[in-house]
């Protein structure tokens, strides 16, 4: 199976030292063919850059997605919105955990990504492997949440927390 590449969303330099500093956890986009529920996916990797420039970039992971009405949005963020954007009838709000700097000296990222996690999951829980990542949270409490969904109609989200270590384990196997 094929995986995706991160996600690359380049950023201007004050936006980019938000997220560094961690005042800003969430990026806002207008909603269209480049930015939308299937190129933005819960679990998906993103790479944050700093401009188009190699050197100052970070890795994350999209913990949730929301598309809302430009009205919804609280005044400050709808007005950094429109001043970078202009108006826009939806915007897409993808929220980004986990974030870390990159690897120095290239575009591997620290983190690992939500598949290594499900699949470890599947095998330690011996549950069926038709599940998808919906949700991934950062360190709650020292533990990792990895919420897990069957992809059968009304099936029920299921929690799952990992320690760093288990996290770790994760990552080795799937290598």
């Amino acid at each position: 199976m094929q995986y995706p590449s991160p996600l690359f969303i380049p950023l201007r330099r004050e936006f980019f030292e938000m997220f560094r500093e961690g005042s800003k956890v969430a990026e806002l986009r207008r909603h269209g063919p480049r930015w939308n529920e299937t190129t933005c996916w819960v679990g998906r990797d993103v790479l944050l850059s700093c401009g188009y420039g190699k050197g100052n970039r970070l890795t994350g992971i999209i913990a949730r997605v929301a598309v809302v009405a430009i009205e919804q949005l609280a005044t400050g963020d709808r007005q950094h919105f429109l001043q970078c954007y202009g108006f826009a009838p939806r915007v897409i709000v993808i929220t980004i955990g986990n974030l870390r700097p990159l690897v120095a000296g290239g575009d591997v990222p620290v983190v690992d990504s939500t598949e290594q996690l499900r699949r470890y999951i599947v095998r330690k829980y011996s549950i069926t492997d038709q599940v998808q990542v919906v949700e991934f949270d950062g360190a709650v409490n020292g533990l990792f949440r990895v919420r897990l969904q069957a992809m059968n109609p009304g099936a029920v989200p299921m929690d799952y927390y990992l320690t760093p270590a288990e996290r770790k384990v994760a990552y080795a196997q799937h290598q």
